[in-house]
């Protein structure tokens, strides 16, 4: 009868049985990964599509360091391997802490992929978070440090992509209050 509130809440993601949790790193960051200001970095996905075609709903992003600047969650075509036209853009303003932060995708901004692969990431704005870097897997991430868009050797940053095969059936939709 003595207990005070809750001073803060976890909130965790149920993914839905028939999403999928897209990702190239092996959930361990090493490094934080940043590639200055006004440059991009992605991860390719590629989906299976065993079951149809699936709709991105939500990005994953590992905090290595927390920052404050803006993050601009940004998805590409794929143009031969490499990320090509831009499919969406959008400011997320919310607070992302050290961790696991998982983002939803707005509706305006999701988009449905029936074949191939797609590039989800991040356009660099001032004071970025430091994003988590994987050294232990490589081959996925891609930067535009020099103008070009060039696969990253040394690690794959830690982005993931959630894309649903119905993405208004209601599972996995919302955030989850955890009380411990």
């Amino acid at each position: 009868g003595n207990d005070s509130p809750f001073s803060n809440e976890a909130f965790d993601f149920v993914l839905d049985d028939e999403s999928q949790l897209l990702y190239s790193d092996d959930g361990t960051s090493e490094d934080g990964y940043n590639v200055g200001v006004g440059k991009n970095m992605a991860i390719m996905c590629t989906p299976d599509y065993g079951n149809g075609a699936v709709t991105l709903t939500h990005a994953k992003i590992y905090i290595e360091s927390a920052n404050t600047g803006l993050t601009i969650i940004k998805a590409w075509a794929d143009n031969g391997g490499v990320p090509g036209d831009v499919l969406f853009q959008y400011p997320y303003s919310g607070d992302l802490m050290e961790g696991w932060n998982t983002v939803p995708i707005p509706t305006t901004n999701q988009f449905e992929i029936d074949s191939g692969s797609f590039f989800l990431g991040i356009f660099e704005m001032q004071g970025l978070s430091a994003i988590g870097f994987d050294e232990n897997t490589s081959g996925q991430t891609y930067n535009d440090i020099t103008g070009d868009w060039e696969m990253e050797t040394e690690g794959n940053v830690m982005i993931r992509a959630i894309v649903d095969p119905d993405p208004n059936s209601g599972s996995g939709d919302d955030l989850i209050p955890v009380n411990d």
